[in-house]
């Protein structure tokens, strides 16, 4: 990183850190600038490189009390710099989750068997799902990952089940995800499982976000009166958010993360599930045995000595794609980084950018939507017939301001609808305008990232604004109350994780300017093929995919650093 690179608030924090300590040499305010930037890009910390250099920076901020005291702004972790607050947020998970994982019953083992040979039927061996359940029916602490179809979703449907039903309701029971779309698609799968509605809240609303967003009702002084904790999409947890999380959990609380950590990071600081899954655990006897026992399987030893042993669990098997064809072997392809064009197949295919920017990149785009723009013909107002018509497709692309970026997209889409007499060169708000939520309002419990359809009803005047909540569930907002928003015919990929799409088209730029090449990376490209249930279409050159392959979206952190020290 090159000075050039600095923005004026590095530069901010270097002028301040050179107040309070006015001794400081210009060879450490230039490291306190590139923290400040590295922070910025959601980086927890900065790592020094080895030799005279690095020794000498940390002495220095020992010497000045920048580092060490408490209140201190800086700490130091080996030779990791950190923003004092960003260093006890990882201090905390690591000891928060190491505290939790420990053996917790909730009732007898001959029940747990029967429980789970009930709910699963499964000729794979080992079944992981049901080793994911048993974990946690048996533990205080349990993180399943998996990819996309490998049951992640059903095994918490499964464990909320058996939970609810064996104890007869009395345990408290929260779900949560860090989304309301998200939220509203665990809930959706849950309901179709177990055939009840199911309540699941985002993680702002279960710790009791204030109307301002300035506070949560429930922390370290005040915790969450529940007894279980399932928060789903756990990879889109930012530092600070798990820490809020954790410090609003009752210490007897049973908590189950579940996610992918091969898709893309929190847009806030930090990686957490990816860096919880980037130890080298294993299973002890004692749960060996205890798997052995219940469910009959035999887990292979593997020897390690690290505090979250016996916590996590990876799905491996694809229960609703093929790893060999398919979207299932297109998430494989790219997991393996092959930096070579995938293959197209009667579920996925590629064709290059240059068919949009040299061919009929209207035609091209409004087929897409041909059910969605027929049913705005037809004159159809009905908001869920509107919203789940929609829901079934989406158009997305890693920039907003660039030909082929979300605002160009979204203006041919938008021009194709006034050349139908859908909508007026005049309109903002327009019948079947799809609107996405850009800032949150917990007042009105609106969310960045949820989805809603413009619509027109009969007897009212005023165009207002339908989400769907969850099944059978529609609130109507009129348009002067919505929090920041915007059209989104097409969206970042960012913005679609944690949703689920039929169909989904993902276009890459063909000449991407520097910043933007900074952003094309595998774990983008996984995100956004793995939004689909049945087919996707990407629009990308073999440049372009060999960068993105190449391009791993690292963050630094030090979050794994705790558990080896505390080995």
């Amino acid at each position: 990183m090159s000075l050039m690179d600095l923005r004026h608030i590095d530069h901010y924090f270097k002028d301040f850190i050179s107040r309070i300590a006015p001794d400081s040499s210009e060879q450490l305010l230039k490291v306190m600038s590139k923290l400040s930037k590295a922070i910025s890009e959601n980086n927890s910390c900065i790592e020094l490189s080895d030799g005279t250099a690095g020794n000498e920076i940390i002495e220095e901020l020992k010497s000045l009390k920048l580092s060490g005291p408490a209140g201190a702004p800086i700490s130091v972790q080996g030779r990791k710099i950190y923003l004092s607050r960003y260093f006890h947020y990882e201090q905390f998970i690591a000891e928060r989750l190491i505290s939790f994982n420990r053996e917790s019953l909730v009732f007898d083992r001959d029940q747990i068997r029967s429980a789970i040979n009930q709910d699963f039927n499964s000729s794979h061996e080992p079944d992981w799902q049901k080793i994911a359940t048993l974990q946690a029916l048996t533990r205080q602490l349990t993180i399943i990952t998996g990819g996309p179809g490998t049951g992640k979703t059903r095994t918490i449907a499964a464990i909320t089940g058996i939970l609810q039903t064996a104890l007869k309701h009395s345990l408290r029971i929260e779900l949560a995800a860090p989304t309301g779309k998200a939220a509203i698609r665990l809930s959706q799968a849950i309901t179709e499982h177990k055939g009840t509605n199911t309540d699941v809240k985002t993680i702002h609303r279960l710790l009791g976000i204030s109307r301002d967003g300035s506070r949560f009702k429930y922390n370290d002084n005040y915790r969450l009166p529940c007894d279980v904790v399932i928060i789903d999409e756990a990879s889109m947890i930012g530092l600070t958010l798990m820490y809020r999380l954790l410090s609003a959990l009752p210490d007897a609380c049973r908590l189950i993360l579940v996610g992918d950590p091969d898709q893309l990071p929190s847009v806030e600081v930090g990686n957490v599930l990816a860096d919880l899954c980037k130890q080298q655990t294993g299973y002890n006897n004692s749960f060996r045995d205890c798997v052995k026992q219940i469910l009959g399987i035999d887990l292979s030893f593997n020897k390690t000595s690290n505090p979250l042993d016996n916590s996590i669990c990876r799905l491996r098997t694809g229960h609703r794609f093929s790893p060999h064809v398919g979207i299932g072997s297109l998430a494989n392809h790219i997991k393996e980084r092959n930096p070579s064009l995938p293959q197209t197949n009667s579920s996925t295919s590629i064709h290059p950018t240059s068919d949009l920017l040299h061919g009929d990149k209207n035609t091209l785009l409004v087929a897409e939507f041909k059910d969605y723009l027929e049913h705005l013909k037809n004159g159809e107002t009905d908001p869920r017939i509107l919203a789940e018509t929609f829901e079934e497709y989406r158009l997305l692309t890693p920039v907003r301001d660039a030909p082929l970026g979300v605002e160009d997209i979204n203006q041919t889409l938008e021009r194709e609808l006034e050349s139908l007499g859908l909508k007026t060169s005049l309109d903002t708000f327009y019948h079947g305008r799809p609107i996405l939520i850009t800032r949150n309002d917990y007042t009105q419990n609106l969310y960045n990232g949820d989805v809603g359809i413009c619509v027109s009803i009969n007897d009212l005047k005023e165009l207002l604004v339908a989400f769907v909540d969850k099944p059978g569930k529609t609130r109507l907002i009129p348009t002067s109350r919505l929090p920041p928003h915007e059209t989104c015919f097409a969206m970042t990929a960012h913005k679609a994780q944690g949703s689920e799409f039929t169909r989904v088209t993902l276009i890459l730029p063909a000449d991407p300017s520097e910043n933007t090449r900074a952003l094309l990376s595998q774990e983008l490209i996984y995100t956004a093929i793995t939004r689909a249930r049945a087919t996707v279409k990407i629009f990308c050159s073999a440049s372009i995919w060999k960068h993105c392959m190449e391009n791993r979206g690292t963050r630094v952190s030090g979050l794994s650093d705790f558990f080896t020290h505390n080995v």
